[in-house]
């Protein structure tokens, strides 16, 4: 738009849109956590379900009021801690009803052995407290039904009255609060990757730039690894060529010989080093991998990382596997370029020829999107999703509850048993000593941290010069 024009309603709807996806983006990064996810569930949920049931007891005489206390309770133990012991609807419900019929039980004992309670007074014998209290471990304990919030429900019974009225009603409400809670566990909290992450199962084309032909093959099994782990999984080789002849954007190359236009007195069915460097990766791909493999050429720069990203997204392809060249802790401006785009890309390192990988390491430094990917991608490519680890390094002891909750609540999300190890001590210190057991180690490529976060804690990638395995740089678009 030329300056001193004014933006039409197309303009202005976009402008709207764009700073719109911003704020979601922004507001979606900031829930990166299980944790902060849980808040928010009994920030919004908890209360409402609450209300609703609040409003049932107005609407019907079947619900007392004094079965809010220890239904508010248990309500937040299942919504704030899905892991817990006590987190189970079978426990929740059976626990809080023998409670309350415990509670009920020596309520009636009491009044026909030691006395009466007069109709409005709230009096409760101490002999009914011990008994309903003793009840309640009994009971629970038997059935394995142990919840704290049932003693809770057992004492509240003794100033309900004798009338069964509050058993029922703990019964029922309980029941109810778990079919919320089962239907919340199994729709939103299981799968709470796609709504913390944005989970990368959508990574399913993957662009291979070839620009050298012995690194590129064993990065090309490496894509193309990532790609068969979905159905419609598709690896594209990409080749971008100086070649000024080539008259047209793409081409459909068989896996050998094929007649290409050419410069002007070459034999047309003879390749040419393009058509050769594309398929020998391509050969080496298929004869390990079984996944589709596209082939596309197109005049270039082989080195233009600008020219990749377009390729990539005219291909519609949503990941980009490239080869990583030179220091490890020095990345080329080729691979700065391909990393500053919107596109998931991996930068792979081989340190020898390899055409699958059993043990596998992620090094993670939080929660969040690029350490999900990274575990997404290690279940991907290993043998067997067991045999994946994700590690977390930590200065101060006193951090290591918090990185083993982190790491459980990362893993927890994933199909496979996958282990986690939290070291301590300096990162470079725990490659040094483990990453030789590895085949190949996925590390985050710090592009989501801001630039003050990379100068206080420098990226784990500049502690790889030294390591014998593998790498695996991650960046998410």
């Amino acid at each position: 738009m030329a300056r001193g024009e004014r933006w039409g309603e197309p303009e202005l709807r976009e402008a709207k849109r764009a700073i719109g996806r911003r704020l979601l983006e922004a507001a979606r990064q900031r829930v990166t956590s299980t944790d902060i996810l849980l808040h928010l569930m009994v920030l919004f949920v908890v209360p409402l379900l609450l209300a609703g049931l609040t409003f049932l007891s107005n609407s019907i005489s079947l619900l007392p009021f004094v079965i809010y206390p220890p239904l508010a309770s248990g309500t937040y133990t299942l919504f704030a801690n899905p892991e817990s012991i006590y987190a189970e609807p079978r426990r929740f419900v059976g626990g809080m009803t023998l409670g309350a019929f415990s509670g009920w039980v020596a309520l009636k004992i009491a009044t026909a052995l030691w006395y009466t309670v007069p109709p409005g007074e709230m009096e409760v014998h101490a002999g009914a407290t011990a008994l309903a209290v003793a009840l309640t471990t009994l009971t629970t304990w038997a059935l394995k039904l142990e919840v704290p919030v049932a003693f809770s429900a057992a004492l509240l019974a003794l100033v309900a009255g004798t009338n069964l009225t509050y058993v029922i009603a703990i019964g029922l409400s309980s029941s109810l609060v778990a079919g919320v809670y089962l239907v919340w566990h199994d729709r939103i909290y299981e799968q709470r990757g796609q709504f913390l992450y944005r989970t990368v199962t959508s990574d399913d084309r993957v662009l291979i730039p070839v620009r050298d032909r012995l690194a590129d093959a064993e990065t090309g099994q490496f894509g193309a690894l990532l790609a068969a782990a979905h159905e419609a999984g598709t690896v594209v080789l990409y080749r971008a060529s100086p070649r000024q002849e080539l008259p047209a954007p793409q081409f459909e190359l068989e896996p050998t010989m094929v007649p290409v236009p050419g410069a002007e007195g070459e034999d047309p069915r003879t390749p040419t080093p393009d058509i050769a460097a594309v398929n020998q990766v391509r050969t080496a791909i298929e004869d390990t991998v079984d996944v589709p493999c596209e082939v596309a050429i197109e005049p270039g720069e082989p080195d233009d990382p600008e020219g990749i990203r377009a390729a990539a997204a005219a291909l519609n392809c949503d990941l980009i596997v490239t080869s990583h060249e030179g220091a490890l802790a020095d990345p080329t401006d080729y691979l700065v370029g391909i990393f500053s785009g919107d596109i998931d890309a991996i930068a792979f390192h081989a340190a020898e020829e390899a055409t699958s990988w059993s043990r596998i390491l992620v090094l993670v430094r939080g929660p969040g999107k690029t350490s999900r990917a990274m575990i997404d991608f290690a279940t991907r490519i290993a043998t067997a999703p067991e045999r994946v680890s994700v590690a977390h390094t930590i200065e101060e002891r006193e951090r290591r509850r918090e990185a083993e909750t982190m790491l459980a609540e990362l893993v927890d999300s994933f199909d496979s048993s996958i282990e986690t190890r939290v070291a301590r001590g300096p990162v470079g210190r725990f490659l040094e000593h483990n990453a030789r057991y590895y085949d190949v180690v996925f590390v985050g490529s710090s592009t989501d941290r801001s630039v003050a976060s990379r100068i206080l804690s420098p990226p784990t990638f500049q502690h790889l010069t030294e390591v014998e395995a593998d790498i695996a740089l991650v960046h998410r678009g």
